[in-house]
């Protein structure tokens, strides 16, 4: 595509200007002709090419987003876990809203895998 063409694509909207003027006027006015090019009329491998360059730009900020929430997620975590670290009640609070939440499930399954597991599940029941 020539540069023109490119320049066309990329400022909708640029005014067309007639490549000759009348010389002399039409009766008392001047005719002058000014369109805009609003939606150029392309081939349809140019259009499906530009489709998939509009769809492609549309899933690299979709996933920039992505990217952003999982990059808060896991600063929220780690803030969690360093006040947790410092504060040993606010820890055993923690376990007991999760407790709580195992409680109201009605349903506790005790998988046995480290020595001492059991107790200390018995011991925080």
């Amino acid at each position: 595509m020539s540069a023109n063409g490119d320049r066309i694509l990329a400022e909708p909207g640029l005014p067309f200007q007639p490549a000759s003027r009348p010389s002399k006027p039409c009766g008392q006015w001047p005719v002058r002709l000014v369109a805009d090019v609003r939606a150029p009329v392309l081939p349809g491998d140019m259009k499906d090419l530009m489709n998939k360059v509009t769809e492609a730009k549309k899933a690299a900020e979709a996933n920039l987003i992505v990217r952003r929430e999982e990059t808060a997620a896991m600063r929220s975590q780690a803030n969690t876990a360093k006040v947790l670290e410092g504060n040993p009640t606010l820890m055993r609070l923690r376990e007991l809203e999760v407790l709580e939440k195992v409680a109201t499930s009605g349903k506790l399954n005790v998988v046995p895998g480290e020595k001492g597991l059991v107790e200390r599940v018995v011991n925080l029941l």
